[in-house]
């Protein structure tokens, strides 16, 4: 029993003992050599993130922006390329213009239900974590990780289509101007060095005037985000002036499928239609004003977003080229088109504003 003890060296315990001994030592001071190291990353993780959270909470933030520059900010972010494009592209071929009128109506009140809850967040949660820090703060740190990883893979997933849509824009409308230097394809699109020269410079032009000067980019912002809903209300008048009104758009509805299908399929396309109206969480501490007050912005921004889209559609199928009896056959040979009749947005806003 001494060598239990300590007292008596384990080489002088019974044989049928010393097997166990000398195994259960080592392992032993394995277990708590871990135990040890565990202890110490944790406190060191904890200190780490204590030290960003004290940070964020410190550092001072410029309060700049304005209730119309945050409705800029939020209107435009949601609506970019993609409403130009997604009219001809998925709108109309999934449901027509009716159908895809209802299905961003839904799609449009839904999004109003989590800007109500996102202004809730950001007047008890005053800080630029977003949704990571209202998920955090409630739900604990593990859904805060998740949250944060999930919005991050979905501003990923939209963000080469900002960074890409002017190089689109010059070769529908200009031509192949960009087209030169070396190339690959992705999905059977070709890719030019030009066309990655120009989205590289708008991309490092926005960081670096973002960077020097923020009262430059919130003036950019407002006034680039009004022309744009100007625009695109000014297209439309000029489409049902030039029509004669929006009668006569058979079909209604577009595919194959039952009309409550179609709608509901615009309406599951809602979010990646509107997201980036909350990114406007992100800059919360550096409103000019109350954070309570920021639902009427994001009612004023979804309901914008949501005009924007509908109007688009509209016009998409409002307006097509001779030689076609209508929407449907147009949308169907948009591949074979080129140049503004392959953009049916644009193609009827010049279209419309040409003859009015």
């Amino acid at each position: 029993m001494y060598y239990k003890m300590g007292i008596i060296s384990p080489k002088f315990a019974p044989a049928h003992t010393r097997r166990s001994v000398f195994v259960s030592e080592p392992l032993e001071k394995v277990c708590k050599q871990q135990e040890r190291a565990h202890s110490i990353a944790a406190l060191l993780g904890r200190y780490s993130m204590i030290r960003i959270e004290n940070h964020l909470n410190n550092s001072p933030m410029t309060k700049y922006l304005s209730p119309i520059a945050v409705w800029a900010l939020s209107f435009g972010c949601a609506v970019g390329w993609g409403s130009f494009v997604m009219p001809g592209t998925t709108f109309l071929p999934t449901a027509g213009p009716l159908g895809s009128a209802l299905g961003l109506l839904i799609g449009g009140g839904i999004m109003l239900v989590i800007g109500v809850n996102y202004s809730r967040m950001m007047s008890r949660y005053p800080n630029a974590g977003g949704s990571y820090a209202y998920a955090k703060n409630i739900l604990g740190g593990d859904h805060g990780f998740l949250c944060a990883w999930i919005l991050l893979l979905t501003y990923v997933a939209i963000i080469w289509a900002n960074a890409t849509a002017m190089s689109l824009i010059v070769r529908n409308l200009i031509g192949d101007v960009l087209c030169f230097g070396f190339s690959y394809q992705i999905a059977g699109y070709d890719v030019y060095f030009g066309e990655i020269l120009l989205s590289t410079v708008l991309i490092a032009g926005a960081c670096l005037i973002c960077t020097l000067s923020k009262n430059l980019a919130k003036w950019i912002m407002i006034i680039s985000a009004v022309l744009l809903f100007v625009f695109i209300s000014v297209c439309f008048i000029a489409v049902f002036i030039h029509r004669g009104g929006f009668s006569g758009m058979e079909p209604l509805f577009g595919g194959k499928v039952s009309p409550a299908v179609q709608v509901l399929s615009i309406v599951i396309l809602a979010p990646w239609a509107f997201i980036g109206f909350e990114s406007i969480s992100h800059s919360s501490e550096e409103f000019k004003f109350s954070n309570k007050k920021t639902l009427p912005i994001i009612i004023a921004a979804i309901i914008a977003g949501t005009l924007s889209y509908i109007m688009l559609t509209l016009c998409a199928s409002a307006v097509y080229p001779d030689g076609y009896e209508g929407w449907s056959d147009y949308i169907a040979s948009l591949g074979t088109l080129k140049g503004l009749q392959h953009l049916p947005t644009f193609y009827s806003a010049s279209h419309a504003i040409g003859n009015t």
